[in-house]
């Protein structure tokens, strides 16, 4: 009995599970506007209007709906079928709009709707829209129209910039948080700042209409489309007001280019970049028509879309081949192509010679040629973004002009990756400069400078408050990984850091924690110069610890010391596996002190290690565990070593001196002048 009893409730759930979605036919709306009733969650509603359709859903606790049910749309006429939730919303927007051929199934959870919608298919490419080419397994073609990435190939525009903004707009504020420039092979021209997974800066103009005094101003705007209800703050322009605008200042905010589906725009003010407050309502401003700023704005605070959860974070598919030459001269505060909190690119190329090229046209005047967002979170404090980009490649040409370096790796939290960089230049500064980055960031970094100009490979760290940091306090570059980096042929120049020091391979410039390069570190050097290889303090104190499993210098003749620690204040550690020195007879110098010299090139050397709270340095050369003091070596390169002396004729002492000629056993260490006793 009870067998039969647990198989009618059992076949009663199924049965009661399945009728929810049986499907009991086809509703058909060919009118312009629409109300679903709770009938419809059985039933496919197809809609076919030439014109636009008005589709209402009732709010989910309407009664004779419940959380679970579903109502299955299609639209399969030319006109759009514009979905309007009343009370509610449809993944996290007011509306959701399907174009022809297109169907969702939306879900209630008993508060709100969530949309899973289907890409839409035509048999031909319709007149006036962007599609995307889709080859069935029988030879035929059709379009997605309703797009599964935004290919930028398809975007009108004189440079390629246009079609990628233009392209990173749709992806914003669609959904479709894909941006394919794979199409973009060939010679490209970038005229101005590309910008992947945030709006660029809006163009602000300063009037003498409003009650502002003369001051600095942070202005920044958000998008609304019928699919987003705001957008992710766009990057901030920064304005002072002066001239005839005294206390009767007024700012004026330009409807933005490139504005994706977005209907509507609001613009947020302030004066810092972390204060900026939303000036009327969100989405009031119809696109097109310009925002007039004439006193400080109220309302809510930009960091509340900062990092808006409804907006796609953008991820960039680059050609496979092709070079793409930058031409811009926007100057500071701009690179070539910028990539913001939480965007991500993914190119399969590697190494030196990748047929995928991004390059400066010997007249480039920006902070970069490709870099991180320089205030990913707006806070203006300890910013930070989270990023996976792989496969950039580089080239500084001679003539252009770089505020901080071509490469640039700013401001980086958590976990994020940056894969195989290739980059090189003859441009004097660092060719890749990385600071501010944490907690596990890892990157895997070629640089090659060609031995000309004042050309640093790889620079490490920032001075806080000052340079790159200027608007910064408490950056630290800290926890960060470098793979089996290759840093190769300097520049000559002899006064090429802000020591005066000759060209390093690379250089540690100020506040580093915990910096381990893994695999092995390769170094080539400049043959036509002298200049330390690895320095460290050059702008500042170094930090540390820094840790490298082993190092190799290949090719070049030129060397004064290999590792050159505290060049200015002090190095708290550093460490360094197996070195093969190539031409670097000298190792390691401390300050101006040369520590580690004459060593024989080419030589395969054990692990070295400094540590600023024993300030001694240790290298494991050949000296013998035990032996008689005579035999003990007494070179300054073995301070640090330890020794147990055979022979000592006295009972062993802290700070005590083993004379030779009885048998007792005692430790010494070398201070760098003589062996003394531990006491041990």
């Amino acid at each position: 009995m009870k067998r039969w009893l647990i198989l009618a409730l059992l076949c009663s759930l199924g049965w009661a599970q399945n009728t929810a979605r049986m499907v009991s036919g086809v509703n058909y709306q060919t009118g312009t506007s629409y109300t679903f009733v709770a009938a419809d969650t059985t039933k496919l509603v197809s809609f076919s209007n030439g014109s636009s359709i008005a589709a209402t859903l009732p709010a989910p606790t309407t009664l004779g709906l419940n959380a679970g049910l579903i109502f299955s749309v299609v639209n399969v006429g030319a006109g759009t079928v514009t979905i309007t939730c009343s009370g509610c919303t449809i993944n996290g927007a007011t509306t959701l709009a399907l174009v022809n051929n297109q169907g969702a199934d939306i879900y209630n959870d008993g508060t709100n709707y969530a949309a899973l919608s289907t890409a839409a298919i035509s048999a031909t490419l319709p007149s006036g829209q962007l599609a995307q080419p889709l080859m069935n397994n029988n030879g035929t073609t059709g379009y997605a129209t309703s797009p599964l990435f935004w290919d930028a190939s398809l975007f009108a525009g004189a440079t390629a910039d246009v079609k990628l903004n233009t392209a990173n707009a749709y992806a914003i504020t669609t959904g479709h948080g894909v941006l394919n420039a794979s199409s973009l092979d060939g010679s490209q021209t970038i005229g101005a700042q590309v910008t992947i997974g945030a709006l660029p800066q809006p163009n602000v103009t300063a009037g003498t209409s409003g009650t502002f005094s003369t001051g600095t101003f942070y202005i920044a705007y958000s998008l609304t489309s019928s699919q987003i209800a705001e957008t992710t703050s766009s990057r901030e322009t920064v304005i002072t007001t002066g001239g005839a605008c005294t206390t009767n200042c007024s700012l004026t905010i330009t409807t933005p280019t490139y504005v994706g589906t977005a209907t509507a725009w609001a613009v947020y003010e302030g004066t810092s970049r972390w204060n900026m407050l939303l000036c009327g309502s969100v989405g009031g401003t119809a696109i097109g028509s310009n925002i007039t700023i004439t006193s400080a704005c109220t309302g809510k605070n930009v960091s509340t879309v900062f990092s808006n959860g409804g907006t796609p974070n953008v991820h960039f598919i680059p050609p496979k081949n092709g070079n793409w030459t930058v031409t811009s001269t926007q100057g500071a505060g701009f690179c070539g192509l910028m990539f913001t909190n939480l965007s991500s690119m993914e190119d399969l190329s590697s190494g030196e010679g990748r047929p995928w090229l991004i390059k400066g046209n010997g007249s480039v005047n920006l902070d970069a040629l490709v870099c991180t967002d320089p205030d990913p979170e707006g806070t203006g404090q300890a910013p930070g973004g989270y990023y996976h980009v792989d496969g950039i490649s580089a080239a500084a040409t001679s003539g252009d002009t770089y505020h901080i370096a071509p490469l640039v790796i700013q401001f980086v939290f958590d976990k994020s990756k940056f894969l195989d960089w290739h980059g090189t230049s003859s441009v004097s500064g660092p060719l890749m400069w990385v600071y501010g980055t944490c907690c596990g960031t890892i990157i895997e970094a070629q640089m090659e400078c060609f031995y000309t100009g004042g050309c640093i490979p790889l620079r490490v760290g920032c001075v806080v408050s000052s340079g790159p940091c200027t608007n910064y306090s408490g950056i630290v570059t800290n926890s960060t990984v470098f793979l089996a980096p290759s840093l190769v042929h300097p520049g000559n120049t002899t006064n090429c850091t802000i020591l005066g020091e000759n060209c390093p391979n690379l250089e540690f410039y100020s506040g580093g924690n915990n910096i381990s390069f893994v695999g092995t570190t390769y170094f080539e050097t400049n043959s036509s110069s002298t200049g330390d290889v690895v320095q460290f303090g050059t702008g500042g104190q170094a930090g540390g610890p820094f840790n490298f499993d082993e190092v190799q210098v290949g090719a070049g003749t030129g060397c004064g010391y290999l590792y050159a620690l505290a060049l200015t204040n002090s190095i708290l550690g550093f460490r360094a596996g197996q070195t093969r020195n190539g031409a670097c007879t000298n190792v390691l110098k401390i300050g101006a002190t040369g520590k580690i010299t004459g060593v024989t090139s080419n030589s395969t050397l054990p692990e070295i290690t400094y540590d600023a709270n024993n300030p001694v340095y240790n290298l494991s050369l050949a000296v013998p565990p035990s032996g008689a003091i005579a035999s003990a070596p007494t070179s300054a390169q073995y301070e640090g070593a330890y020794y147990t002396a055979t022979n000592c004729n006295a009972a062993c002492t802290v700070g005590g001196t083993c004379t030779a000629g009885a048998s007792t056993h005692c430790e010494v260490r070398f201070n760098g002048s003589s062996w003394v006793e531990t006491g041990r």
